[in-house]
This record gives structure tokens, sequence and C-alpha cells, in this order.
């Protein structure tokens, strides 16, 4: 609660019961610039080096600390369904995806996601991670890693990556090697992409890319905030 109005009583110890404060008792503390700023904000409150006295404080109060906002919001994940695949897919019998990962280059504390590894040959050719979420903001610098595993080293292998920002799927890369392979690309969102729930899709297949024999991929979330 405030201080005494003009006119009552006040005293050091309701000046520290209001704005806190360390004993003995010392007005210095309770400039609005002291190196522990008890009266940070507060209205008629000078800086060191002026003139201070009890009288000032007649009728304060603390201020309210600012509402807490952190970065992001909680993770929102997308509907693959409504997103649809992009490429087609056949058996995983000699040449798979193991997984991927997406991080974010700009900014930290948003939610990420990494199964690298997490499949073997003769995985499902198609899987839904869509409950695996990489946020981001517009503007910001993103990273995927995607990785294969194939039974021959002789065999060429593509491992894409694709994105569904809004206006349908698009290849950001291909890389093709030999074997298993493990890539990195990256990829930076617009400025004026709209914030909103997007899709990632991690592919590989054998010999050229989008083509259909031997093809795998997982769909992951990407949650665009403001």
């Amino acid at each position: 609660m405030p201080t005494p109005v003009s006119g009552l009583p006040i005293s050091f110890s309701d000046i520290q019961t209001e704005f806190g404060g360390a004993n003995p008792i010392g007005i210095e503390e309770y400039y609005q610039n002291a190196a522990i700023s008890y009266t940070s904000g507060v209205a008629g409150i000078p800086n060191i080096n002026a003139i201070i006295s009890m009288e000032m404080f007649y009728g304060k109060s603390k201020t309210a600390p600012p509402p807490s906002v952190s970065y992001p919001p909680v993770a929102v994940q997308t509907n693959q369904t409504a997103f649809g695949n992009p490429w087609p897919f056949a058996n995983t019998n000699y040449e798979w995806l193991t997984g991927a990962s997406g991080t974010n280059l700009t900014r930290a504390g948003g939610t990420t996601f990494n199964n690298i590894g997490s499949y073997g040959g003769n995985r499902a050719n198609f899987i839904n991670n869509q409950s695996l979420i990489l946020q981001a903001k517009p503007g910001d610098a993103l990273r995927f890693v995607v990785q294969n595993g194939a039974q021959s080293s002789g065999d060429y292998e593509i491992n894409s990556l694709l994105l569904h920002l809004g206006g349908g799927w698009f290849l950001v890369q291909s890389i093709g090697a030999y074997g298993s392979h493990t890539d990195t690309i990256d990829y930076t969102l617009s400025a004026s992409l709209a914030p909103g729930s997007y899709g990632i899709f991690a592919y590989n297949n054998y010999t050229s890319a989008a083509s259909s024999s031997y093809a795998s991929g997982n769909f992951y979330s990407l949650h665009v905030v403001a």
C-alpha cells in the first residue's frame, strides 16, 4: 500500500515497508538510480546528487513490474493433413531418411527439433512428426540438418529440404552424395512472413530429387510468431 499522505507522520519504516531496503536504513538507498533501485520509476523521487527528503515520499507506492512477456508463446503444431506431402514415396529397403533437425540461428528460447538417427532401414515411407516444432520470428535464420542411411556406398542418395510457408511446398535445397551422408541446409525467413503454423519436409530418395524410387520423408512443424 502507498506510504502515508501529506499531513500524516511518515517514517523510514513506512518507506522501507513499501519499497524494501536494507538495515540500517539510509535515505540514500532510495534515490531512483541507487545501486539497488528500490524506487526506480517512482515519480517525484530524484537521482543521486539531488536533494532528497522524507517529505518526497508522501503518498508514494512501488512501481508495479511490467507483465512478463516471454519468447516465444506456447508452441503450436501444424496440421499436416492440411498441407499434404510434396513428393511421392516408395520402399526403404536400400536407402532411408534417418531423421532431421531444425534450429534457430537468430535467437534462443523457442522450441527446436532433432530426431536424427531415429529411423533405420525398412522404416515407414512417411512419418508425420507434426508434434516436433521449430519456432521462429519473421526474418530469422534457420538451420536444418538432414541425414540418410544406405545399404550401399555405391548408390547415389539425395537429401532434400522443402518448406510450406502458406503458398504451397517449395524446394529449398537438394544435396546428393554416394551412400549415407548428413547435410546442412540454411534458410532465412522473409521479414514480411505472416505469423502462423507452417510445414517442414525432410526427404531422401535414390538417384535424383523427387524420384519415387526408394523414397522416404518426414514432416515437421514450423511455428512463426510475431
